[in-house]
């Protein structure tokens, strides 16, 4: 059998166009398209990924923000109580001090009502006091109470101590020689005259005498000038007595509480 080579060698032509045909129209087409399509798998795989860690990482946020804003609130929370205590104290506090403050001018209104019901009593009793020792004085002697005390304040003026003397005139001097002569009810024109002229030799010829009425003196006459003071007066033996008197209802008011 004889081999027609042209044949064979025009088939191998016609093969290899085909193949090339093949190759240009067909194959690289199909594996363009097949690369086109893996490309566009991969960025969607690529995008897919990359959306997922985003997810998470608004996932890991959203919980951070809800952390923040729990602990935000427990601390909102935390100062509001504080707050409302704090507050609570203070309210507590200043009603405190009103009541204090008030419950204290209540005591300043009573220790005031107590003070002037002492003193009108005290006042009632030197007055009663005083009329009884004056009547009583006056039938007993037979001679001017008013008279008896400023005899006894001039003997008192004559043998006064000369240091208290100096220190007296001295503080005349200090005053412009000018005193003051309480007596606890007027005094006669001739019990002033032996005072001035009692107190004149005693200090100066140039003091200024003025006389008034003191009831709280409770039978008495007191010299006074620029802080200093001569004083004879039943006062003094009433606040001894009144002193006294006192102690011992304080003294038996103590005894008596249960022990």
């Amino acid at each position: 059998m004889l081999i027609n080579w042209f044949t064979i060698g025009a088939q191998i032509v016609n093969f290899l166009v085909l193949v090339a045909l093949l190759k240009y129209f067909l194959y690289d087409r199909i594996v363009s398209a097949m690369d086109e399509r893996e490309r566009k798998i991969r960025e969607r795989l690529e995008s897919a990924d990359r959306k997922k860690e985003e997810a998470e990482k608004r996932a890991q946020d959203l919980e951070a923000e809800k952390k923040e804003l729990e602990d935000r609130r427990q601390e909102v929370l935390t100062q509001a109580k504080e707050d409302a205590e704090k507050r609570r104290k203070q309210l507590l506090e200043k009603a405190r001090k009103e009541v204090d403050a008030q419950e204290k001018q209540w005591r300043d209104v009573l220790q005031r009502q107590k003070d002037s019901v002492a003193r009108d009593l005290k006042q009632m009793m030197q007055n009663q006091v005083f009329a009884i020792c004056r009547r009583g004085l006056s039938d007993l002697a037979g001679v001017d109470v008013d008279e008896q005390a400023s005899n006894a304040f001039l003997e008192q003026l004559k043998w006064m101590d000369p240091a208290e003397k100096d220190a007296m005139a001295s503080a005349i001097r200090e005053a412009g020689n000018e005193i003051t002569i309480s007596s606890s009810s007027a005094l006669s024109e001739a019990a002033k005259e032996q005072i001035d002229q009692a107190v004149k030799e005693a200090f100066s010829d140039q003091v200024k005498i003025q006389y008034r009425t003191d009831s709280d003196l409770v039978f008495g006459i007191e010299l006074t000038t620029r802080g200093r003071k001569l004083a004879w007066s039943l006062s003094s033996y009433l606040r001894s007595l009144e002193n006294s008197t006192r102690e011992a209802l304080e003294k038996e008011s103590h005894e008596s509480k249960p022990a």
